[in-house]
């Protein structure tokens, strides 16, 4: 499989985490960008969630693989900011992905996390679909229940983790 971007992302905003993603880009030598794709509009803004779009004659599976080599690099990237930002020993980064997959108006919700062999997916949810009413329904409360979990989750561990070269609160 080719490597490929996801198509879209939500991701940290705000003047306090560009600066402090900006501040903690001086002291990594490794990259211009805060995440593992150098796309400039999100290079100083954190991705916390990722989404994979197909039609209804795109592949799930082929969707899911591309999460799979997107969130593993996403991993990646995340484990060597975290290395070079904090003073803990664990290889793995503390903290569970939400990855967001659509295919066909149908979208599921996949888990990833760090694991001790590489990315593990922990679950696959089915959220809603653009297909119905109802399905909408189920799926906006789901998105904003993750915009939830972005700010109060994500955002704090970001600035404690990725973002530590500064002090920013």
């Amino acid at each position: 499989m080719q490597s490929k971007m996801i198509d879209f992302c939500i991701c940290l905003a705000g003047d306090d985490i560009v600066a402090a993603s900006q501040s903690r880009l001086m002291t990594a030598s490794d990259s211009n960008s805060i995440n593992h794709t150098s796309y400039q509009p999100i290079r100083d803004r954190p991705i916390a969630i990722s989404i994979e779009t197909k039609t209804l004659e795109g592949s799930s599976q082929e969707a899911k693989a591309q999460l799979s080599i997107w969130a593993s690099a996403h991993l990646k990237r995340l484990r060597s900011l975290a290395g070079k930002s904090s003073t803990k020993t664990t290889h793995a980064v503390g903290i569970t992905l939400p990855v967001l997959s659509t295919s066909g108006g149908d979208w599921t919700l996949l888990f990833v996390k760090d694991g001790i062999n590489g990315v593990e997916g922990i679950e696959t949810i089915s959220v809603g679909n653009t297909k119905s009413l109802v399905g909408s329904y189920k799926l906006m409360s789901v998105l904003r229940q993750l915009g939830i979990w972005v700010q109060a989750t994500f955002r704090p561990w970001a600035l404690e983790n990725l973002l530590a070269s500064t002090q920013i609160k």
